[in-house]
């Protein structure tokens, strides 16, 4: 998987939490006007409710594409590569880490599998 290891963690170590938010921080907002705002969110896990910092589309934001069917997210995420890796590394990498901290989402996981799909179904190259 592509970047820092530390840079993914959803689960900042107190002894060093600026560094990691600044690197979060940068890594979400880098287009000019941002595209996504940062909010305070509530979560239900195993161990109890925790509060996390989620990044939450601008409904506003020219790159809002309003309500998309589950398979077409999946298509787009199987082709998508950015400057930290492709769609398809960091939904595996985000349902990982919420499945570590206790936070099962099944909608991410079903993603996960039809992207899974659509990377499987890609000829090989060579």
């Amino acid at each position: 998987m592509a970047g820092n290891a530390a840079a993914w963690r959803l689960r900042l170590d107190h002894s060093d939490a600026e560094r990691h938010l600044e690197q979060v921080l940068r890594r979400e907002l880098v287009l000019k006007p941002p595209a996504y705002r940062p909010r305070w969110l509530s979560l239900e896990t195993e161990q109890g409710p925790i509060t996390a910092l989620g990044f939450v589309i601008d409904r506003r934001s020219p790159r809002y594409t309003g309500a998309l069917a589950d398979s077409k997210v999946a298509e787009v995420l199987a082709g998508a590569i950015g400057h930290a890796g492709t769609g398809a590394e960091y939904l595996l990498r985000t349902v990982l880490e919420l499945e570590q901290i206790g936070c099962r989402d099944r909608r991410l996981w079903r993603l996960q599998a039809m992207v899974a799909e659509h990377l499987a179904a890609l000829p090989a190259s060579g």
